[in-house]
């Protein structure tokens, strides 16, 4: 069952909330999700992090399940269904990432660009 778990945040969770992390990052998305222009530098330094950090966890515990054989495989998929699932719901329904980004944007919207 761990296993499983580890598999499905690898593969799955981990590709595409950094994804969404790193959106968050550029004005456009920033702005559809939020109504208002780009995130404060502090902001946009801990979705930096979020996102790679969340890239990077998802390469290291691909790598760790499944070996080197399958993760050159298995992670450039991973993070290619990420990016098309975080694409379409910025195009279609960007109100549905907010909740991701609220943790990491704590800037006072009076500062916001």
């Amino acid at each position: 069952m761990v296993g499983f778990i580890a598999n499905l945040v690898a593969v799955v969770l981990a590709p595409t909330l950094g994804f969404a992390w790193l959106a968050f990052v550029q004005r456009k998305p920033f702005e559809a999700v939020f109504g208002r222009g780009a995130p404060v530098p502090l902001d946009r330094r801990r979705l930096l992090i979020a996102g790679y950090g969340a890239l990077a966890i998802s390469g290291a515990t691909i790598l760790r399940l499944h070996g080197t054989e399958f993760a050159v495989l298995l992670w450039p998929l991973s993070l290619g269904v990420g990016a098309v699932a975080i694409s379409m719901t910025l195009t279609y329904a960007p109100q549905l990432l907010a909740p991701l980004a609220r943790p990491f944007v704590k800037a006072d919207e009076k500062k916001a660009g």
